[in-house]
């Protein structure tokens, strides 16, 4: 029985209690705490400590516990030699109840005053582990408060873990790791990419817990439905890491949302060139992966209001198809849809198999030159069906380049660099980008046709 209570003691002290969000590297803590007062301050929030602050000696102890997780430091105690341990990066300071040796990193070191315990608190001299650490000691003599000043130590980027999780493996993800692995190389840092087996909202969801797990310093993901992983990013970013997104531009748990293009101005240039080979007539439909596809909806609805506003002699018949990012399913979709509304001028899809299925079934039906299907894909999918006629252009941005994008982002995060309206990423397509909220837009859209698709061997 006294093993287990040990131990359950140590692994209270490591989890901690306090409840602080990590600190990012280059990031300032502030701690203020007043002699004799139970009221103590971390960056301006107020924290209620068990044990006041003291002086003894002329030195001020403190609460091990308080200034060391207010920095990320890990606490230990071993109640049988009566040592606790600070962990701090690469720092190990070790010291002992009643004792005024301690051990930095193994060097024995002389303190003014000893160690003590008091109201359960284990307290030690401030200013000692705090210029230990480099930390930056103010003492107020007349409102008898110290003040704690630390600057957490920027990691190099070969010490930095980037972990992209993208909607599922296909040859649109593939090319996006290859801006990653680009990435990596031309950084540095540990940036992975993973792919769940299938587009699947639950699959995604393990992957993404699975990755906070490793603590990386950076999650990018690719959200199937952005709703389902809300939760699990805003754990993320409770444990410090840098979140961000891409095809989710109403994510709110994202440090930033990095978009290849402004959605509604994509979703109306579709509109444009579908409407243009329709010759501004007709009946159409349209296609998303999903309802919860952030992006796909928003090309949609910002194409269907510009149509209703540009194109009235057009129409659009039925619902949001959605093909759960599936071609049979969109290829037997478009079957069904040619028997139901056999005068059907126009199709536009906005997963990268929308179109392709809809392509093959307007192939087999003869119909191929006879109805406009412009949409989202990639020349590896289309390229066939664009040589055949079954589809008229394709569009997309270069997922390679956006994978890269979300990675300089979180570097730049990391770095303490600043995002600002019109800066150059030095990525292209992000040379001048629009930042909208959280929201990061790049002008990087292409449109393909069979006069350019093998400039796009992706």
């Amino acid at each position: 029985m006294k093993k287990t209570v040990v131990m359950l003691l140590v692994v209270a002290l490591l989890a901690g209690v306090f409840g602080f969000t990590p600190v990012r590297a280059d990031e300032n803590v502030v701690i203020q705490m007043t002699i004799g007062s139970t009221k103590a301050y971390v960056d301006s929030k107020e924290v209620i400590l068990d044990q006041p602050p003291i002086i003894e000696n002329g030195r001020t102890l403190v609460p091990i516990r308080f200034i060391g997780e207010a920095v990320g430091a890990k606490i230990g105690w071993d109640p049988v030699k009566k040592t606790v341990s600070y962990v701090l990066g690469d720092m190990n300071i070790v010291l002992t109840i009643g004792s005024t040796t301690a051990f930095v990193n193994s060097v024995a070191t002389k303190l003014d005053v000893a160690p003590k315990i008091l109201s359960g608190r284990t307290m030690v001299p401030v200013r000692f582990i705090s210029e230990t650490i480099g930390a930056k000691v103010d003492w107020n003599s007349a409102t008898r408060v110290v003040t704690v000043t630390y600057t957490s130590p920027a990691k190099k980027p070969s010490e930095l873990k980037f972990i992209t999780i993208v909607k599922g493996a296909c040859n649109w993800f593939d090319r996006m790791e290859v801006g990653v692995k680009q990435f990596a190389k031309d950084t540095g840092v540990n940036a992975v990419q993973i792919s769940p087996s299938k587009f699947d909202a639950a699959l995604q969801l393990q992957a993404v817990e699975d990755a906070i797990s490793q603590s990386p310093d950076a999650l990018l993901v690719v959200p199937y439905q952005t709703e389902t992983l809300e939760p699990a990013l805003k754990k993320a970013m409770g444990q410090g890491i840098v979140v961000i997104s891409h095809e989710a531009a109403n994510a709110q748990n994202v440090t930033y949302d990095v978009e290849a293009f402004d959605n509604a101005a994509y979703g109306r240039h579709l509109m444009d060139e579908m409407a243009k080979r329709m010759n501004y007539e007709g009946k159409y439909v349209v296609f998303v992966g999903s309802l919860s596809s952030t992006s796909h909806n928003e090309w949609v609805d910002a194409a269907v209001a510009w149509q209703k506003e540009k194109y009235l002699k057009m129409q659009m018949v039925g619902t949001k198809n959605v093909s759960e990012s599936n071609l049979q399913k969109a290829y037997e979709i478009m079957k069904d849809l040619l028997k139901t509304y056999p005068d059907i001028k126009g199709v536009q899809g906005s997963d990268a198999y929308d179109v392709v299925g809809a392509g093959q079934a307007i192939q087999e039906a003869g119909l191929a030159g006879k109805i406009a299907v412009v949409g989202t894909s990639i020349p590896s999918y289309a390229g066939d069906l664009l040589k055949a006629g079954a589809i008229s252009l394709i569009c997309f941005w270069d997922p390679k380049l956006a994978g890269y994008a979300m990675d300089k982002v979180a570097l730049m995060i990391l770095q303490g660099k600043k995002i600002v309206d019109g800066m150059d990423l030095g990525i292209p397509g992000y040379e001048k980008i629009k930042l909208v909220g959280k929201v990061i837009y790049g002008s990087a859209w292409v449109d393909c046709d069979t006069s350019n698709m093998a400039q796009y061997p992706f």
